[in-house]
């Protein structure tokens, strides 16, 4: 667990296989697809009765979209990450990037379960859905995955310094600019 509070020390000299990186996807794809699932079926009942009638197919494609979003993202920014540091020479494989950042998911992992827990309880304690009850709700979830993003963004930086052999400002370049897009979207999105 030493990528979580030191990752330039957990990462140097390191050569990973995919094997944990694909294991840690899993478990947030299956958190994410169990949140998913139930959110739906949480929010059906509060829905006009003229939208309920096509949920049952929104369950479906939510819970497998929530499953396979983690393996999307993952190679969408290991593309991302070795395209930019390719431009400041980067020497390290695609594949071994790929297993290396697979770590920086797990504060997404906790973060998905935090505002998936916090989006059930809000869900679960109102009647009927309103546009204000989910802006305030996406507000709360909106400023807990900035949280945990920026942390995943350090590890990411480490993991791409150490697997793409840069020097860890152009690794910070790298993974800053798709992250901050990203941090930048999350909270213009909520204002």
């Amino acid at each position: 667990m030493k990528f979580l509070y030191n990752p330039h020390e957990f990462f140097e000299g390191r050569k990973e296989s995919m094997i944990p990186a694909l294991t840690i996807l899993a478990i947030y794809g299956v958190i994410g697809a169990v949140i998913a699932y139930q959110t739906t079926t949480l929010l059906i009942p509060k829905l006009p009765v003229e939208v309920r009638q096509y949920m049952g197919v929104g369950v479906i494609v939510g819970t497998i979209t929530a499953f396979i979003m983690p393996y999307i993202t993952w190679i969408v920014l290991g593309a991302i990450f070795y395209g930019i540091t390719a431009l400041f020479d980067g020497k390290g494989s695609f594949k071994e990037l790929l297993a290396m950042i697979g770590y920086g998911f797990v504060p997404l992992i906790i973060s998905s379960a935090m505002t998936g827990y916090l989006s059930i309880e809000a869900i679960s304690s109102i009647q009927t859905i309103t546009l204000q009850d989910f802006g305030k709700q996406l507000g709360y979830a909106s400023i807990v995955s900035i949280i945990f993003t920026i942390w995943s963004a350090n590890i990411f930086i480490f993991a791409v310094a150490h697997a793409r052999e840069v020097k860890i400002r152009h690794a910070a370049i790298s993974v800053l600019i798709p992250v901050g897009l990203w941090i930048a979207y999350t909270a213009l999105r909520v204002t």
